[in-house]
């Protein structure tokens, strides 16, 4: 076995011992542990320098095997042939005693004990069949050429050298883009119940009014309006995801607790999203806008394309709760339909309605003045017009990460990572948003 592979081998045994030795350590390890792991370490770094070495080595040797005759004859005299023997030329007592540093590496090599170790195991170059043999054997073309070895990516040759280039893991996973949350309000808030007062009924009754003309009696009586409003009270909600993990796996990869945290919290910003379009407000779930009461309807009437059911919908925004709608969300696959929806006309791009695939903000990205907002929590064929300042995010806790252990995970190195969040959420005008019906 070459020196090399027996470093190797015995460089995966050291690293075996301390990973298992990590194992056994745990969160409080002794003396001894303590000591017999700076031993490794030290056992490591002795052997990862002799391993350097002999790639230093190995690497001169290669220069000497693809190296060309040197056609200098001034160097002839203190040259030994590559197929002599070492010892036909020692440095005498009476020589340069600089001599020796100003050998090239071929000489020093030629001059090793390695080399001269090879030259004993070597088939007699005398016999001309051995040597022929010898040199066939090893691939070697004869003639006055040097002996050369191809080295290659094989484990044999250059290979253990050959580090792999790992980028870790990039692609940061599944997840859909998030787009409710920056259309409604947030509230901060620092309680577990959350009390807010909503308009129940209005009753508008202003107009002109004649001026008295008796002390008693209605005339010159001034018109009264009405407003009455209703408490609301509801409670924050935890949302809550975990996933178990060895302690080894995230002590030697520290990238897939940050991957893991990534994960989780996407999950649950997910989840927070549906809740607020679709919550079914039963148990631990929110109110979402859609299951909101006094929220409003529109569907197409006759005649009715896409385009048309948005637009009344944003008149019943205006008319009914007195607002402006600011958005208006689409499942993506309708708003694509949007997108490509064509008039027949020769007189529009491509026959789009609207600016067609090459147009700036094309076709429905602003549709009837109201932007169109993607969002897979409405399902394809509806969609949410309406002003989503008038629903409330109250924001109880941001997503937070822990780690802990349950039952026997102590004794088994296992842990688990766990994301949260606590929130709440209302509609405090209903009639500000309209579900649509798309065709």
């Amino acid at each position: 076995m070459s020196r090399l592979k027996e470093l190797v081998q015995s460089r995966e045994g050291i690293v075996a011992r301390g990973l298992e030795l990590d194992g056994a350590m745990g969160e409080n390890p002794s003396l001894e542990q303590r000591q017999a792991m700076r031993a490794i370490q030290k056992e490591l770094t002795e052997l990862d320098t002799e391993l350097h070495e002999l790639e230093q080595d190995e690497e001169a040797r290669e220069a000497i095997r693809t190296a060309k005759d040197d056609d200098a004859k001034g160097r002839a005299a203190n040259r030994v042939s590559i197929y002599g023997d070492p010892k036909d030329n020692p440095p005498g007592d009476g020589e340069d005693p600089d001599a020796e540093e100003r050998l090239t590496p071929g000489e020093r090599f030629v001059r090793s004990e390695e080399y001269e170790d090879f030259v004993k195991r070597s088939p007699d170059k005398s016999n001309p069949v051995e040597f022929a043999g010898m040199r066939a054997a090893l691939g070697l073309r004869t003639g006055s050429d040097k002996m050369r070895a191809l080295t290659t990516a094989n484990d044999a040759s250059a290979g253990l050298f050959v580090q792999s280039l790992r980028r870790g893991l990039i692609e940061p996973g599944l997840v859909r883009p998030l787009t409710i949350r920056q259309l409604v309000s947030v509230l901060p808030v620092t309680t577990d119940t959350i009390e807010y007062v909503k308009e129940a009924s209005r009753i508008s009754a202003a107009a002109p009014v004649a001026e008295a003309t008796a002390l008693t009696g209605t005339s010159g009586t001034k018109p009264e309006g009405g407003l009455t409003f209703a408490t609301v009270t509801d409670t924050v909600k935890t949302i809550a995801e975990w996933v178990p993990a060895t302690k080894r796996i995230l002590a030697d990869a520290p990238q897939v607790q940050a991957y893991i945290d990534e994960y989780l919290t996407r999950d649950l910003a997910e989840e927070l999203e549906d809740q607020m379009v679709s919550g079914s407000g039963s148990g631990e779930n929110f109110t979402g806008i859609l299951n909101t009461a006094g929220v409003q309807t529109q569907a197409a009437l006759a005649n009715d394309n896409n385009f048309d059911v948005i637009r009344r919908a944003k008149t019943l925004v205006r008319l009914n709760a007195r607002t402006v709608a600011t958005a208006a969300v689409l499942n993506p696959v309708d708003a694509q339909n949007m997108d490509i929806a064509k008039s027949g006309s020769a007189a529009s791009p491509y026959g789009y309605w609207g600016a067609g695939p090459f147009g700036a903000g094309a076709g429905p990205q602003n549709l009837w003045g109201i932007p169109i907002v993607e969002s897979e929590a409405v399902a394809a064929g509806t969609g949410l017009v309406g002003d989503f300042s008038r629903a409330i995010l109250y924001d109880r806790e941001s997503t937070q990460i822990s780690v802990g252990t349950v039952n026997d995970d102590f004794i088994r190195n296992i842990v688990r990572i766990l994301a949260e969040l606590r929130a709440g959420f209302g509609v405090i005008r209903p009639k500000a948003f309209v579900h649509v019906t798309l065709v």
